[in-house]
Parts: structure tokens; C-alpha cells; sequence
């Protein structure tokens, strides 16, 4: 049985209604079929029912039956459903772990700056397969294997002086990039150490394995060095526009050599240069120019504050992107200019083509720059497509 407090109230249609509490009504069937029959005989209006209302405190017996029984129980399983699902929520499901997962690797992937580790794979394979195409019978699989771990190598270049750098430019990063993971504080300053230095171990042990001969290693250990220079105190050579432009080149340039040079060792080659990379050396070293000042673009603001002397900060962003466009369209006429002239060692008809698209490529990411009026994001992605350019290159060197 269920006991329920009820309020009743005369209606003018000389019938008594009582209302029973919701919390604690049990439906009967009897009282089911005296209101449907009421209310499909007569239809209610508001008008029927008196301003008097009283309550009474007697308790009022419902007996059970099968209808008020199952009601009952369905009710609970419903609860205990709903109670025993949010306790699976609190507790923490296999949903939200493999979430946090994904988002830790989501951080530690952009630690690693994806536009520059997506370069650095598609150049060391481009250059080792122009390499492999004109040496197939020195193909196999543990030169794959060698080939692997030699882009291994550069890619802890990168991921090892972008490493420093978020490191000790964390304040700056919080006003100018504050998405980066450490800025940001998806990667705690600690992990990012741990990351920084098992890479630069991992790829020093790397050249050694390797048997790359003492050139690459060197060039390894100077490429961290220099992008330990360029953040680090007390060097912070980014502080001074021409040191921070001289650390970047020697990044760059350093890395394609050592690039090329690893291609040259795990083939068993000797390391003569090819027309074609003198050709592509040229380039890299013209367009790293560009890149080195044009990262600057979009933290003017950032600089100013901390005191961080660039070339934008001291020219503003338009006159050093009008420089960005001059060296790279300048770049571009000089090597359609070599396959002009020299048309015995090069592909013209490949490099005339493509070079002239590119050029006009930059003439229109100029136009969007100057359109945007030089906005932060804008510069962004104009450095972006630096990188893009570089990458390039790479994949016209395999035709060169």
C-alpha cells in the first residue's frame, strides 16, 4: 500500500477533485478509469473549478495491484540505470583516457612544430631518392633501414633546437604564440626538457651507429650548438637581428648538407657535389634568409615587449616583407637563369616551368599579405609557406 497527503477542491460541476503529489503518486486502476471516463465525457475548463482549495492532512490508502507494482519497478531500474552510468563517468571510462591520450600526442606533436618535422621528412626522403634513382643496384633493405635512421637523425635536429627555444622563450611564447604546448601548459617545462634531451641523444647515438663517418656528426653537434646559441642564455643570439639570421642559415644549410652527405655515406659514394645540388644549395641558402627574418613577422608585438631586437621590430612588418619577396622571386629568376645557361647539366624545361609558377605563387602570397595589412595570423602563414617553398624545391630537385 502507498500513502499520499492529498488536496482536494469542489469544482461547479459538483464533483470533488483530489490531487495527489507527484512524488508520491501511485497510479490505480480504478482512479484511472474514473478520470479518462470524466474527461472523455465532459471536457475541463478552468471556469469549473472554485478559488477554494483546502487539504487535507488524512492519509489516503492506494492498494497495489500489477499496474502500480510494475510502474514501481521500472521507475527504480530507470535510477539505478542512470546513477550506475553517471558513477561510470565520474570514475572515468576508457572514452575519456583514450581522449587524453590523443590529446597528449596531439601536444607532443606540436612540440615537435609539424611544419617544420613534415619538411624535414619529405627533403631527407626527396634527396635520397634522387640519390637511389641514379644508384638502383645499390639498393637494399638495410640501406633503407640506414636511410631511415639518417632522417631520424635530422628530424632530432629540429625537434631538439625548436625544443630549447619554447623552453627559454616561454614568457614571449605566452603573448605571441600562446598555443604552442608549453606556452600553452599542455607540456610542463620538465617534459619538455626530457624530450629535448632524449632527442639530441637519440640522434648523436644515431650518426655514431650508423657508421656516417665523422663528417655528420659534426655537423649534428653544430646544428645544435648554433640553436643552443640563438636561445639560450646568455648568448640569446636572436637578441641581435644578424646573429639570429646567421644561426638560422647555418641550421638550414648545415642540415641539407648533412643530409646530402649521409645520402653520399650509406650509398658508399664518394661526396662529390652534383650540379643539380649546387643548384639546390644555392637556393636553400638564399631562401633561408627569407625564413630566418620572416618567422619574426608575426611577434612584433611579443619582441617589443621583452625587449627582443629583430628586423621587424626595428623596420616594422611591411619593408621586411618586401625583403622576403625580393630574395625569393630573386631566387627564383637566378635558377631559371642557370638552366638557361647551362642547359647540359640541368632539366631547363622542368626547372623553367616550375620556377616561373612559384615565382608567381609568391607574387600572390604578397598580394594577401599586403591585403591583410600584415596581421598576425597572415604572417603566420606566410612563414608557413616559406616552409612550403622549401619543401619544394626538394621534390624539383629529384627531376633536376
Amino acid at each position: 500500500m502507498v500513502f499520499s497527503s492529498v488536496c482536494s477542491f469542489p469544482s461547479s460541476l459538483g464533483t470533488n477533485f483530489k490531487l495527489v503529489p507527484r512524488s508520491n503518486f501511485k497510479a490505480s486502476s480504478s482512479h484511472y478509469h474514473e478520470i479518462n471516463n470524466f474527461i472523455n465525457n465532459k471536457p475541463i475548463k478552468f471556469s469549473y473549478f472554485s478559488s477554494r482549495l483546502y487539504c487535507s492532512a488524512k492519509p489516503i490508502v492506494h492498494r497495489e495491484n500489477k499496474f502500480t507494482k510494475s510502474f514501481s519497478l521500472s521507475h527504480l531500474q530507470r535510477k539505478s540505470s542512470i546513477k550506475a552510468h553517471g558513477e561510470i563517468e565520474a570514475d572515468g571510462s576508457n572514452g575519456t583516457s583514450e581522449f587524453n591520450v590523443m590529446k597528449s600526442g596531439n601536444a607532443i606533436w606540436r612540440f615537435v612544430r609539424p611544419y617544420a618535422a613534415k619538411g624535414v621528412l619529405f627533403n631527407s626522403a626527396a634527396m635520397f631518392a634522387k640519390e637511389l634513382v641514379g644508384n638502383l643496384n645499390l639498393f637494399s633493405w638495410p640501406l633503407m633501414f640506414k636511410i631511415l635512421s639518417f632522417t631520424l637523425v635530422i628530424l632530432c635536429i629540429f625537434v631538439s633546437t625548436s625544443g630549447i627555444n619554447q623552453i627559454y622563450d616561454l614568457d614571449i611564447d605566452r603573448l605571441n604564440k600562446p598555443n604552442l604546448p608549453v606556452a600553452s601548459g599542455e607540456i610542463s617545462v620538465e617534459l619538455a626538457w626530457l624530450l629535448t634531451i632524449v632527442c639530441t641523444i637519440s640522434g648523436l647515438t644515431l650518426t655514431i651507429i650508423t657508421n656516417s663517418g665523422p663528417f655528420f656528426p659534426f655537423l649534428y653537434s653544430a646544428s645544435i650548438f648554433f640553436g643552443f646559441l640563438y636561445s639560450a642564455p646568455p648568448f640569446r643570439w636572436k637578441k641581435n637581428p644578424f646573429t639570429a639570421c646567421f644561426c638560422n642559415v647555418m641550421l638550414y644549410v648545415g642540415t641539407s648538407v648533412g643530409v646530402y652527405y649521409a645520402c653520399k655515406a650509406s650509398l658508399g659514394l664518394p661526396a662529390n657535389w652534383s650540379p643539380a645540388f649546387c643548384l639546390l644549395f644555392w637556393f636553400i641558402s638564399l631562401l633561408s634568409i627569407p625564413i630566418s627574418i620572416a618567422k619574426d613577422l608575426s611577434d612584433i608585438e611579443g619582441d617589443r615587449k621583452f625587449g627582443i631586437i629583430t628586423f621587424s621590430t626595428k623596420f616594422g612588418a611591411k619593408p621586411i616583407a618586401y625583403i622576403c619577396h625580393g630574395l625569393m622571386l630573386l631566387n627564383y629568376v637566378s635558377v631559371m637563369a642557370a638552366a638557361i645557361i647551362w642547359p647540359q647539366f640541368f632539366n631547363s624545361s622542368v626547372i623553367l616551368l616550375s620556377h616561373a609558377f612559384m615565382a608567381i605563387w609568391v607574387l600572390y602570397q604578397a598580394w594577401i599579405l599586403e591585403k591583410s595589412n600584415y596581421a598576425t595570423e597572415t604572417c603566420q602563414k606566410y612563414y608557413i609557406f616559406l616552409w612550403i617553398i622549401f619543401s619544394l624545391e626538394h621534390a624539383f630537385y629529384l627531376f633536376m
